[in-house]
């Protein structure tokens, strides 16, 4: 089924504690590690972008 990227929304869920990463999440949640020189959650806000979705909630 295909819907129309008109109006798309995004909905990010971006918090908790990351526990599973150990001493990687100490001091900053897993969404701003830095993975080759950009915060996680940046590629995916360059991804929702390119493919037209400029409204987008993060939940933290």
């Amino acid at each position: 089924m295909y819907y129309a990227m008109d109006n798309a929304q995004i909905v990010v869920l971006a918090g908790g504690l990351a526990t599973r990463l150990g001493s990687l999440t100490q001091n900053q949640p897993k969404s701003m590690l830095n993975i080759h020189g950009k915060p996680f959650l940046q590629y995916q806000l360059e991804l929702f972008k390119k493919n037209g979705i400029t409204r987008v909630l993060l939940c933290l």
